[in-house]
């Protein structure tokens, strides 16, 4: 309305002017035109700040760029515009800046924050993953005093570098295929109409049983790691022992036949042959069983990574060995064997046992296995020492326990107390971001004292998240006990 009023008033003075061209007239004309162009100049004239805010298209998105610059206190407006195009240019690139304003960073800076944003992009993050990394940024640079906020930078980039690192080493390992043999000594016995000594004595069925305990494994392993059965040799015999002695199948039925006649423990029988003799002669021969299978070749071909063994009581089998060129301890001594190409575990189970047996059997070699690794970790915790606390050794400190001791029992195999006790189970489920938070637990969570169950609860607990934490572990424990197992 003023312009047109300034407008309208200039063509009368043109018109006018005409007929009327003194100079009193023309001095006012001139005094009128100025006027309507320092009107125009003032309306038309915009800072710099206010034509960049012009070039975001989008209203709702200019609110949300000028509530970032106010709540960062960026008041000089040049470097307003600055962080402007530096926001709609990753705008542009379709990053998704919002989610991550939205995350807490302790003391970032708006700069380091759009640096942050061009670092999680240029790793091609995912929400879930950015969330993630933000806490082992909070965590990690907390502890931190650097001499600028470039160093600071560095150093999440160099945090972003090791975790995109470890977590490509992580998916190039996992899942681990673990191609399994299993040996079942069951010998048939003719005199009972050709059956099998596991039938004969009401045992269990060795191939139910290696189904139960392969699925119970695979399921606790979140799927990580896969127990593949790629052979499955019946054999009619029995394993001899170190001092040459051998069972068949017939006398070690008849043996049973009597310890069961004279005492309902039939195992604390003292004619048994283990029983009668010391535990280095009533050991099973293993070199018997490498040679008679043909476990070297089959190992070194890489045919098979482990061997499971069905066998009668009082096979004078371990729970579990180690065998190789250079094994370690395994819930029993390390049996060296230079003619393999690397370590494999042999497991031994007694079909006379369930599952719940089976899983306490490689428990025990989880145990020995994790504790060698984490006693070689230089980070100064040892995160395995901690994962088994319990409340008996460490009152209100409990973590999952161990294969025998849930976090409140107060004995061996005492999984069914019923006492609560503070325990930071639920916490090992996020290793390596670990909180420290508790609750209360006692036996209903692991299965009211029902054997197999608690095993599964504490083997599901074991941490199996991706990647290496920063001094080069697995953050997946899983691919030691099986694979790895000197921690490399």
């Amino acid at each position: 309305m003023i312009k047109a009023f300034y407008i309208l008033i200039i063509l009368l003075f043109s018109i006018s002017i005409v007929s009327c061209n003194t100079p009193i007239i023309q001095e006012e004309k001139k005094q009128v035109e100025e006027k309507v162009k320092e009107e125009i100049i003032v309306e038309e004239t915009k800072s710099d700040y206010e034509l960049k805010l012009e070039e975001i298209p989008d209203e709702e998105a200019k609110i949300d760029i000028i509530q970032i610059l106010d709540d960062f206190g960026i008041t000089d407006e040049k470097e307003r515009i600055a962080y402007i195009e530096k926001i709609l240019e990753l705008k542009n690139k379709q990053i998704n800046i919002d989610y991550i304003f939205s995350l807490t960073l302790e003391g970032f800076s708006l700069n380091e924050k759009l640096m942050l944003i061009e670092a999680f992009n240029e790793f091609e993050l995912s929400n879930e993953e950015i969330n993630k990394y933000v806490g082992i940024i909070n965590n990690e640079i907390s502890a931190i005093r650097f001499e600028s906020e470039q160093d600071r930078i560095d150093f999440i980039y160099d945090t972003l570098i090791t975790e995109a690192s470890s977590k490509t080493i992580s998916e190039e390992v996992f899942p681990i295929r673990i191609k399994t043999l299993v040996l079942n000594y069951d010998p048939v016995l003719e005199s009972q109409g050709n059956k099998y000594l596991h039938e004969v004595c009401s045992f269990n069925n060795p191939e139910e049983l290696a189904q139960g305990y392969i699925d119970d494994l695979n399921n606790c392993s979140g799927g990580k790691v896969i127990y593949e059965i790629v052979d499955w040799i019946d054999i009619d015999d029995i394993i001899p022992y170190m001092d040459g002695f051998k069972y068949t199948g017939e006398t070690f039925y008849e043996n049973f036949k009597k310890a069961s006649s004279e005492r309902w423990d039939w195992w604390g029988w003292s004619g048994w042959h283990a029983q009668e003799n010391n535990q280095a002669s009533g050991m099973a021969n293993y070199l018997w069983i490498l040679e008679s299978n043909n476990l070297i070749e089959r190992l070194n071909s890489g045919e098979i990574d482990e061997v499971l063994i069905f066998a009668q009581p009082f096979s004078g089998m371990y729970e579990s060995l180690m065998i190789g060129p250079d094994p370690i301890y395994c819930n029993s001594p390390p049996l060296i064997v230079p003619e393999l190409n690397k370590n494999f575990i042999i497991m031994s189970f007694n079909y006379e046992r369930g599952v719940d047996c089976m899983l306490e059997n490689f428990g025990h070699r989880v145990e020995s296995i994790l504790s060698y690794v984490f006693n070689k970790d230089s980070s100064g915790i040892n995160y395995w020492e901690r994962f088994t606390l319990y409340d008996k050794i460490a009152p209100g400190e409990a973590g999952c326990g161990n294969v025998h001791y849930a976090p409140n029992s107060e004995s061996d195999y005492d999984w069914g107390n019923k006492r609560n006790v503070y325990s930071t189970c639920d916490d090992w489920l996020n290793y390596p971001n670990l909180t420290g938070e508790k609750r209360e637990v006692n036996y209903s969570d692991w299965g009211n004292g029902d054997m197999r169950l608690h095993h599964l609860w504490w083997l599901s607990h074991i941490p199996k998240s991706e990647g290496l934490d920063l001094n080069g572990m697995l953050n997946n424990w899983w691919g030691y006990f099986t694979k790895f197992f000197k921690g490399n």
